[in-house]
C-alpha cells in the first residue's frame, strides 16, 4: 500500500509509479473529492481500477460521475472492503508487489 495525504499527492504517485494497481478514495475529502481524483487519475491511466467509499445515500449520482468504479457504502465491514478490492483488481494483480494508493478519511470540521 502506498499512502497519500491528499489528492494531489495521489495523482503524483499515479503519474510517477508504474506499479499502482488500484486507487481507493473517500468521496468526501479536503481539497479534491474522490470523484475529481478518480477522473484525474483515469485521465492519466484509463485502465486504473477505482474504489470510492461513501456515506452518502445517493450512490447513483456518484456512480454516474465515474463509470466502472466500484462503490463501497459506509458503514462497511472489513470483509466488504476485502471483497471490493478483490473485485477491483485485475487477475494476477493481487501479488505482494501490488501497490494500492489509499487516501485517509478526512474529518470535516464543524462550522460554528
Amino acid at each position: 500500500m502506498v499512502p497519500a495525504a491528499n489528492g494531489r499527492t495521489a495523482l503524483a504517485l499515479i503519474g510517477d509509479a508504474t506499479g499502482i494497481d488500484l486507487l481507493i478514495a473517500d468521496y468526501a475529502m479536503a481539497e479534491m473529492n474522490g470523484i475529481d481524483l478518480a477522473q484525474a487519475a483515469r485521465a492519466r491511466r484509463p485502465d486504473l481500477p477505482v474504489v470510492i467509499m461513501t456515506g452518502y445515500s445517493d450512490v447513483s449520482a456518484i456512480d454516474a460521475q465515474i463509470p466502472n468504479a466500484l462503490l463501497l457504502k459506509k458503514p462497511y465491514r472489513l470483509a466488504d472492503l476485502a471483497s471490493t478490492v478483490a473485485s477491483a483488481l485485475r487477475p494476477g494483480a493481487g501479488s505482494e508487489s501490488s501497490k494500492v494508493i489509499s487516501l485517509p478519511r478526512r474529518m470535516r470540521q464543524r462550522q460554528a
